[in-house]
C-alpha cells in the first residue's frame, strides 16, 4: 500500500469508530507462564476425553489471566502539561498511530502522549511524524504499565493472527493473542476516559468466549466500588461503514467512562449513516 492510501484510509477508520495498527507484539510466554494448546477444527460434536482434558486447561488458563488482570492496582495520574481544550491520546500495537492522522483531519488539538510498538521502524516513523512525548517497546514492561498517563482517549489494535480466520486458532494462548491481556490491565491501572479496541471478525465467529471475556473484564473495572466503564461493541466493515474500497470487517470494543459520558454512543450506519 501507498502512504497515501494509508493516510487516507486511517482518517476514514477513526471517523467510524475504524482503526488500522500493524501487529507487532512480544512473545508473552517470558512474562507469563500458561499452558498452551492447538486449537483444532472438530468434525464431530461428539464430546471425547481430549475434548474435556482442552476444555479444563482453557479453563485453567482464563483464571490465570483474571487473576493477572485483578492484580492491578490503580497509580495515581501524571501531570500532563495540556493547553486549554487539547485532547490527550495514547496508544498500544500504535502501528502508523492511525487515531492521529485522523484526529488531523479532524481539525482536533490533541496531544499526543504515548504510543507503543516492539517494531524499531514503526516506532521511529511514528515519532517522526507524531512527536509523542513517550514511546514504549513491551505492553507487558514495567515501564509502560506504570508510566502513569490517564490520556483521554486509547486505542489499541492488538494483534489478530492467533483470532484470525487464517490463523492457527490459539485464541488467548497465543503469544500474540495474549497482549490482549496486557493492554486491559493497562486499563484497569490507568482508566482512561475513553477507549477503543479492534481486532478481526475471528474474534466474534471463532473465539466468541474471548470477546466475552474481554467485555466482561472492562465491564467489571470499578471506581469507587461502581463500574467505571459503559462497554459495547460491533462488527463493522470498513467497505459498507467508512467508504474504503476494501471489504475488512472488524469487531470494535469501544468504552466511555461515566463520570465523563455526555452523549448516548451511536454506532455508524451503512454508507456512514448513523443507525
Amino acid at each position: 500500500r501507498t502512504c497515501a492510501y494509508i493516510y487516507v484510509r486511517c482518517t476514514h477508520d477513526i471517523c467510524f469508530w475504524l482503526s488500522f495498527c500493524l501487529d507487532f507484539t512480544p512473545p508473552f510466554s517470558k512474562f507469563f507462564s500458561m499452558p498452551k494448546t492447538k486449537v483444532k477444527q472438530k468434525t464431530k460434536t461428539k464430546t471425547t476425553g481430549s475434548d474435556a482434558k482442552h476444555a479444563k486447561k482453557i479453563t485453567t488458563v482464563t483464571v490465570a489471566l483474571l487473576a493477572y488482570i485483578a492484580s492491578a492496582v490503580e497509580i495515581l495520574p501524571v501531570q500532563i502539561g495540556v493547553l486549554p481544550g487539547q485532547i490527550t491520546m495514547g496508544s498500544a500495537c500504535s502501528g502508523w498511530c492511525s487515531e492521529l492522522f485522523a484526529a488531523r483531519k479532524m481539525s482536533i488539538d490533541f496531544l499526543p502522549v504515548f504510543g507503543c510498538d516492539n517494531e524499531l521502524f514503526v516506532r521511529t516513523l511514528s515519532h517522526a511524524v507524531h512527536g509523542h512525548k513517550n514511546f514504549y517497546i513491551d505492553v507487558f514492561s514495567p515501564d509502560f504499565m506504570s508510566c502513569g498517563f490517564r490520556v483521554d482517549f486509547f486505542m489499541a489494535g492488538f494483534p489478530c493472527q492467533d483470532f484470525s480466520m487464517q490463523g492457527h486458532g490459539n485464541g488467548i494462548q497465543g503469544d500474540k493473542g495474549i497482549v490482549i491481556m496486557g493492554i486491559l490491565k493497562w486499563i484497569a491501572i490507568h482508566k482512561p476516559k475513553s477507549f477503543l479496541l479492534e481486532n478481526v471478525k475471528g474474534l466474534l465467529t471463532m473465539h466468541a468466549g474471548t470477546l466475552l471475556l474481554i467485555v466482561q473484564i472492562l465491564q467489571s473495572i470499578k471506581h469507587n466500588g461502581k463500574q467505571l466503564y459503559e462497554v459495547s461493541w460491533k462488527l463493522l466493515n470498513e467497505r459498507t461503514h467508512g467508504g474504503i474500497p476494501q471489504n475488512r470487517e472488524r469487531v470494535f470494543i469501544i468504552g466511555i467512562r461515566s463520570d465523563c459520558k455526555k452523549l448516548k454512543v451511536v454506532w455508524p450506519g451503512e454508507a456512514g449513516v448513523a443507525e
